[in-house]
């Protein structure tokens, strides 16, 4: 059996939702500004991208990628056509709690988050040691860079914040920290409630790379906190199912507990407030049914992403991970033996 190279992070079953009636799909990329037309098997994928390494006998592991596939993409149009019929029951949900815990961790943008966080870590650990050779060794650095380059580095954390050097993590761990991930967001799962949206209005929803969203009540796309999250505090959470259904909280729009809601919708300022959020949070590609306007591009090269501040602490000094909007990240590409050999192949 041919192993499968083309690892899509946002599935094709799930695309096709958002096609137009000729099963095209237009893809508008927020880092070049640029819009065009494609079809959902060519899109929103990469090469090995759920791929482990298996050292010991130097072939790869595809058991993640064939988990998505099989356990949780294959029942997808079925529980769209439930969601579309309207469910009674929440244990008929089973499989759409799969798909967004699903969507919110093996998205690039959440183990992007999560590559960035070791990057802290290891800068952080580096400035604390006080080791003579190992400082002198980093002042060897920093001069060669100066003179290299013409600068005036004070420090290796200079370096860092220039991007003269970076720190290359291997992605095998932003696989490993999937399900620590999905465990905190079942907290968000937890406080949902289900009430699914249909589309009247002549403007169809949006989808995109990064499409679990949620944030504090009431907040707009250009003063948002992403992925702010506090137990007993509102906040809305957004997930496209098709373009012509929604999943939306709002906690100040209750329901009952255990109760599913089916609701219409003839608001286009409703719609495209929800397709503005969609779009901030895509971490770069934003797909619809047709080619979006000017005034409905997002804006470019904002989402949301993770900053590290360290906050000193009595016996030492801790790093503290807070999201929020800004540029995207782009983090070096960590590249080993077997990624290596299959290019060279």
């Amino acid at each position: 059996m041919a192993e499968p190279k083309q690892h899509h992070y946002i599935p094709e079953t799930y695309l096709e939702q958002f096609c137009d009636s000729s099963g095209v799909l237009w893809v508008h990329d927020k880092w070049s500004g640029k819009s065009f037309p494609s079809r959902p098997p060519s899109v929103l994928k990469e090469k090995f991208y759920y791929a482990q390494p298996d050292h010991e006998n130097k072939i790869w592991n595809h058991e993640i990628e064939e988990f998505f596939s099989k356990k949780i993409e294959t029942f997808w149009p079925e529980t769209v056509r439930l969601i579309q019929n309207g469910p009674r029951h929440i244990k008929d949900l089973y499989n759409l709690y799969m798909w967004m815990y699903s969507l919110r961790v093996r998205v690039p943008s959440c183990r992007k988050a999560v590559e960035y966080s070791l990057q802290e870590q290891v800068r952080l650990i580096g400035a604390t040691i006080n080791d003579k050779e190992f400082i002198k060794r980093e002042k060897k650095i920093v001069e060669h860079f100066n003179k290299a380059l013409n600068k005036n580095y004070k420090c290796m954390d200079d370096l860092y914040d220039d991007g003269a050097i970076n720190i290359t993590i291997d992605p095998h761990k932003s696989l490993l920290a999937m399900a620590d991930i999905a465990k905190g967001f079942s907290r968000v799962v937890s406080d949902l409630q289900f009430h699914f949206i249909k589309n009247c209005t002549a403007i169809d929803f949006n989808c995109s790379d990064n499409p679990i969203v949620y944030f504090p009540a009431r907040q707009r796309t250009d003063g948002c906190t992403p992925y702010q999250y506090r137990p007993g505090q509102p906040f809305e959470f957004i997930f496209p199912i098709t373009k012509r259904h929604c999943l939306y909280h709002n906690s100040f729009n209750p329901i009952a507990p255990q109760e599913i809601v089916a609701t219409e919708t003839s608001n286009i300022g409703f719609v495209r407030r929800i397709n503005d959020f969609v779009g901030a949070f895509a971490d770069r590609y934003v797909v619809s049914s047709r080619r979006l306007t000017d005034s409905e591009m997002p804006r470019r090269n904002h989402c949301p992403r993770p900053r590290a501040y360290r906050l000193p602490q009595p016996r030492g000094t801790a790093l503290i991970l807070h999201y929020e909007m800004g540029e995207p990240l782009r983090l070096p590409k960590w590249k080993h033996r077997f990624e290596t050999a299959d290019e060279q192949a």
